[in-house]
């Protein structure tokens, strides 16, 4: 006795995201007049919050995603300049590994210059153990330093690469009319969804704020002028 269990697909692609911003309840739809509206469901307390057409909501949500957006030039632009940052990073690191390495071997020797001083009761015991700790933590200091430049040597390039990436990927999300795509950029985009007074506000996640604060395209690198230094750009 087998029966046919239909899938619903859900009609509303923002339930479940979006709180209301004056009691707290989840913001609901439900479809008038062949309009979608999204509201507060009353279901925590007394609320004064109005309903919000969908298409003004899916509105404000394109201009969200679109603070993050990083045209192609742009996107040629900054990957060229991460390659081009991983390159030094590599060059620094090859000339750098040695240098600690050496420093490490330097900590051995003290180590057991130390010792030969302990067993020819040159410095009591008390002495030993204080020099000894010393050393062997700034040893493991620089141990860690130099595992870090072995294992994560380059390892920042293609996570900011992807990143750029969806950044030029916001633009089409936000232009084609499809709400499940913008409803996923917006969460991985932010958090602490709330409607209210008909806007929708949020925190938008880093490393994405830091995209959002500089908006346009010309103040995303120094241009090249008498002064080759990177400018306290970050």
């Amino acid at each position: 006795n087998t029966r046919v269990i239909k899938k619903t697909v859900d009609r509303f692609a923002f339930t479940g995201l979006i709180k209301c911003g004056e009691c707290g309840a989840s913001i609901t739809a439900e479809v008038h007049k062949g309009h979608t509206y999204y509201r507060c469901t009353k279901k925590v307390a007394a609320c004064t919050q109005r309903f919000v057409r969908e298409e003004a909501l899916i509105e404000q949500i394109n201009q969200a995603i679109l603070k993050v957006f990083i045209d192609n030039e742009g996107k040629e632009i900054l990957t060229n300049y991460l390659e081009k940052q991983n390159r030094q990073d590599e060059q620094a690191s090859s000339s750098l590994l040695p240098q600690l390495q050496g420093k490490l071997r330097e900590y051995d020797n003290q180590i057991e210059r130390l010792i030969d001083l302990y067993i020819a009761k040159e410095i009591t015991q008390e002495e030993y153990q204080r020099k000894k700790a010393k050393l062997l933590n700034e040893k493991k200091d620089l141990q860690g330093r130099v595992d870090d430049i072995r294992t994560n040597g380059g390892g920042w390039l293609e996570p900011a690469k992807e990143f750029v990436i969806t950044c030029n990927r916001a633009g089409s999300v936000a232009w084609q009319g499809n709400p499940s795509a913008k409803r996923d950029f917006l969460k991985m985009l932010g958090s602490n969804f709330i409607l209210k007074d008909r806007n929708l506000l949020f925190s938008i996640r880093s490393p994405f704020d830091k995209v959002a604060r500089i908006g346009l395209k010309e103040n995303w690198l120094p241009r090249e002028d008498s002064n080759l230094g990177h400018g306290g750009y970050t």
